[in-house]
């Protein structure tokens, strides 16, 4: 167990409804882990209350009143983690229900065609207020056919009156299943998609970084922008058809001078900033003695909460030249895109875009080959992970693609493979009904 005797989690009110501090439930959760990526930053944390201690009426608590509320992880004063509450499963005598934000709609409005196909708008917003304040603005534009404008408007506000407050769900019976309290946290990156686009035309240019600014000061309520690094490179300002703001933010950051050029990334910070910037190439942290530390000859080692995404150097290797098209500084750096870290592990869990934690292990010499898809059976689902790298674009698909398809990324799935020790193995995330249920169509 790696749980930080200096480590918080608190959860306060959400900020529109005043933030106040509510408690530290560190000593009353259990199984807690969360993710941090390079391209986001805080990305997704679960915890349970569960085992001997559990008090149901605490659990129900949770259930009923603390969707929406701001979590956050801290050590030593300094915020480690931060999203909001999205999602809680209540277990109870065998049955499971379940509260979600994930469908969650509270400003709507709609595009429609008459029965000749006239197309129509209606501009103005139907909105809840209630909703808005409790879980941030989250937009839906209708898209209707060969319809008259009052079946529009009964569909808007039907919509209104069913998704804007998170109803109790059945979920599942499980009767051996013991009665808890299973709560899911997503980073504020996540509000990036509850937002359509209002800025530009879809023709105009502008440079990547006032892109970046504009959709944010504009487009996303529940954020502010931090630390937006130059770019001068043009990007289309906008788009001629709805657009959510994270799919604009993808786009731009696909956009550099060159490919031996470090892409820029988006982080959102402990303050609810967002910040733009280029990669940072220099190692971050090096492999040594199988532990990551700070500097090359230290033997402490890193706080393995503290860890997060970046480059990571094997110094056993010696100094291997990076490949051509690299724009890391050595073959023997990895950059590091995903960490995660569970209250069972002793070292944070790392993927990078080629490997995962057992290949990077190997790659970093816990192994006896560099090769990614050595000691894999043909058979093995990993294999398809890593196919493409080596078999081209033709790799025949399998259903852990399309579940690390970026539709899927962000409706929440997961990036870490459950085949490698991750702390999401024997979670719901590899239960196809639950990525089904959190399923809202366009993917």
């Amino acid at each position: 167990m790696t749980i930080n005797s200096k480590q918080f989690l608190e959860v306060r009110q959400p900020s529109a409804m005043g933030g106040r501090f509510v408690e530290n439930f560190r000593d009353k959760a259990t199984n807690y882990r969360r993710t941090i990526r390079l391209v986001g930053g805080f990305w997704q944390a679960q915890w349970d209350f569960s085992g001997e201690t559990y008090d149901a009426d605490y659990g129900r608590h949770w259930f009923y009143n603390r969707l929406g509320f701001d979590m956050r992880e801290m050590i030593g004063g300094f915020t480690t983690w931060r999203g909001m509450v999205d999602e809680i499963d209540l277990y109870e005598g065998g049955m499971a229900m379940r509260r979600s934000l994930m469908p969650v709609i509270n400003a709507v409005r709609a595009i429609y065609t008459d029965g000749v196909g006239n197309l129509y708008e209606v501009a103005a917003w139907e909105e809840d207020d209630l909703s808005i304040a409790k879980y941030g603005r989250r937009e839906l534009i209708l898209v209707m056919d060969k319809v008259f404008l009052a079946q529009v408007e009964e569909e808007m506000a039907n919509t209104l009156a069913e998704y804007a407050d998170p109803k109790p769900v059945f979920h599942s019976v499980a009767d051996s299943s013991e009665d808890k309290c299973v709560v899911r946290a997503s980073g504020y990156v996540y509000s990036t998609n509850f937002q359509y686009i209002t800025i530009g035309d879809g023709e105009t240019q502008v440079d990547t970084s006032t892109y970046i600014t504009n959709l944010i000061t504009t487009d996303c309520d529940l954020l502010s922008t931090g630390n937006i690094a130059a770019n001068t490179e043009d990007i289309i300002h906008g788009q001629d058809r709805p657009t959510k703001v994270w799919d604009e933010l993808v786009r731009a950051l696909g956009v550099r001078a060159d490919e031996e050029t470090p892409p820029h990334t988006i982080n959102v910070t402990n303050e609810n900033e967002l910040d733009y910037f280029q990669i940072d190439v220099n190692p971050k942290y090096y492999w040594i003695n199988r532990s990551l530390q700070a500097h090359i000859g230290g033997r402490s080692g890193i706080n393995p909460w503290m860890v997060t995404p970046g480059v990571v150097r094997d110094p056993a290797w010696g100094a291997l030249s990076a490949p051509a098209s690299s724009y890391l500084q050595q073959g023997n750096d990895v950059l590091l895109e995903e960490v995660s870290m569970s209250d069972d592990a002793e070292q944070p869990g790392m993927t990078s875009t080629r490997f995962e934690d057992a290949q990077l292990a190997s790659l970093m010499g816990q192994g006896s080959s560099k090769n990614p898809l050595s000691g894999l059976s043909v058979t093995d689902p990993a294999i398809w992970k890593y196919a493409h790298f080596f078999a081209g674009p033709n790799t025949p698909q399998r259903f852990i693609d399309w579940l690390m398809s970026p539709a899927m990324q962000r409706a929440g799935a997961p990036s870490v493979m459950p085949w490698f020790g991750s702390p999401y193995r024997n979670s719901n995330w590899y239960n196809e009904n639950y990525w089904r249920d959190r399923r809202r169509g366009g993917y």
